[in-house]
């Protein structure tokens, strides 16, 4: 079983461990009382490391601060101890409303292929431990980007993963469906953000394609419908497009998202037309017999069967499958 790559440590008054592996598209995001702080980007140069932080405010009027002295890189291995090159553009944020968002960037001296290991301590509160970092050849555009999920125990292994993912996942329905949205909230971006770790760094290249249906788009899909009924209208809206709809527990489509996948993996060829039809019509009965047939994920997946009897050139089978997704 593949081991974790790094750790995020949040010290306070207790402290939790925080789990996840190495290249991928969103970062950590750690609790406080007050504030959700996301690690959200790495980037390491062959000059310099720098690292991008969101902070997001919980409460209204919450201030954050951040002490350029408190700041630095630890090589785990030597222990030898890196200081910021540029200091930060300010170190005080206020936030007028809950969920507003400020960012801010800090730069560290380039470290060397050997250093495997580093940590980075912000403040006496957060402590982001042991990310590996792979050397810069691996890299084919001259950088190597790392990103940190949240996770409060061991995750060893893609299943471990995935009920890690779900518990996230149902706490923020849960929530929702009690409408404490802004808890709900922070539920779904913890979730968004494992999840986005989750779909990339387990499947390999020839299986991934962009068609695909992922963890992700779910709890990214929650979340927006989330921002939208606390009048965030503009956060939702650059979340998803479809941020109106009434979202779905991703539970419900698991066989039909299966079936899905298979077919848009880089890796898929039909073995034949019978085939590919008859599994895209299998999506179809799953997806109405879980969501109902006047739901909007069953017409999506009639219309990708439209689109398939049309491309197979069976025109009157198509228009047929067409005008009953259009219905």
């Amino acid at each position: 079983m593949r081991k974790l790559l790094f750790i995020i440590s949040l010290l306070s008054c207790m402290t939790h461990n925080m789990y996840g592996q190495a290249e991928t598209s969103i970062g950590a995001v750690v609790e406080t009382n007050s504030h959700l702080w996301r690690l959200e980007e790495m980037c390491r140069y062959p000059d310099s490391l720098t690292m991008k932080w969101e902070i997001r405010s919980k409460l209204a009027n919450a201030k954050a601060s951040i002490d350029m002295g408190d700041i630095y890189m630890t090589d785990c291995r030597t222990h030898t101890i890196h200081k910021p090159l540029i200091p930060l553009a300010k170190s005080f944020y206020q936030f007028a409303d809950a969920f507003d968002t400020d960012t801010f960037r800090i730069v560290f001296p380039a470290i060397t292929d050997s250093i495997p290991l580093i940590s980075i301590h912000l403040s006496s509160v957060i402590k982001v431990d042991s990310i590996l970092l792979p050397p810069n050849n691996l890299s084919s555009i001259g950088e190597v980007r790392y990103k940190v999920p949240f996770c409060n125990k061991t995750l060893k292994n893609r299943i471990d993963s995935v009920l890690y993912s779900d518990s996230l996942y149902s706490s923020g329905i849960d929530l929702y469906k009690k409408k404490q949205y802004q808890d709900a909230i922070i539920s779904f971006e913890k979730c968004y953000a494992f999840d986005r770790l989750l779909d990339f760094e387990f499947l390999p290249f020839f299986f991934r394609s962009t068609r695909q249906r992922h963890y992700h788009d779910y709890s990214r899909v929650w979340l927006a419908h989330c921002y939208k009924k606390v009048g965030s209208e503009e956060k939702a809206k650059s979340l998803d497009p479809d941020y109106m709809l009434e979202p779905f527990d991703r539970k419900l489509v698991e066989k039909s998202d299966s079936i899905h996948n298979i077919l848009h993996a880089l890796s898929y060829k039909p073995n034949s037309e019978k085939e590919h039809l008859l599994s895209l019509q299998k999506i179809c009965d799953y997806d109405s017999a879980a969501l109902g047939v006047r739901h909007h994920r069953y017409a999506l997946s009639l219309y990708e069967l439209g689109q398939a009897y049309s491309s197979y050139r069976h025109f009157t089978k198509a228009k047929e499958i067409f005008q009953k997704s259009y219905n």
